[in-house]
């Protein structure tokens, strides 16, 4: 298997990091992964759930199974290059 590109944008809130980087990935047609709102689905379904936030292994679960491809499309925050 060979590694995947990684692009890492960091900069402040609402600076326009996601616009970035979607148009990065369309352009490259790479794959793109919102991470923010990745973190903001985690975060909620955990809190449904009534999952500790320091629950390492059972919020990894919940990532994985959020990005998983037959569960990605279902979600905005995974994109596949077209």
């Amino acid at each position: 298997m060979s590694a995947a590109p990684v692009i890492a944008i960091d900069g402040p809130s609402a600076a326009g990091k996601g616009t970035v980087a979607e148009e990065v990935a369309r352009a490259l047609g790479f794959h793109h992964l919102d991470s923010g709102a990745l973190y903001r689905l985690v975060a909620l379904a955990a809190a449904r759930e009534g999952i500790d936030a320091g629950d390492e292994a059972k919020l990894a679960a919940i990532a994985a199974h959020s990005v998983r491809p037959s569960t990605a499309r279902k979600f905005p925050f995974f994109t596949t290059p077209t």
